[in-house]
């Protein structure tokens, strides 16, 4: 049940995020990454993903239930993977890798990310 509960929270996250506080010139938001959203967790794992992804001068937005999704702007998406993906092997950060299949939005591991040749 917790499963299920985590993938409607991403889901709904993916369709929110994009279209919350967006103006005509704001970028579209897409979701990146998600981990548990408790405090010990957001204060460790959301606060080290927020400072990675600010030292790149990428932007970030989370939102929270039982998991925390995190989105950045579309066009800054791949770099914020990669990022991340680096992060989670030095640091055994306890992040999900989030990108986009289809129309929706599946887990992926940080090697289909930084070594996207070999994981086929």
């Amino acid at each position: 049940m917790k499963r299920y509960s985590c993938v409607l929270i991403t889901l709904a996250a993916a369709l929110i995020l994009p279209r919350v506080g967006r103006s005509a010139e704001s970028p579209k938001l897409v979701p990146v990454a998600e981990y548990i959203n408790r405090t010990e967790i957001r204060e460790t794992v959301g606060a080290r993903v927020s400072a990675i992804l600010q030292a790149h001068g990428i932007q970030s937005v989370s939102a929270a239930s039982f998991s925390a999704t995190v989105a950045v702007p579309a066009d800054r998406a791949a770099e914020a993977r990669r990022l991340l993906a680096t992060a989670i092997r030095a640091e055994k950060l306890q992040l999900s890798l989030l990108a986009a299949e289809g129309n929706r939005f599946v887990v992926v591991t940080p090697e289909s990310v930084l070594e996207p040749q070999k994981a086929r």
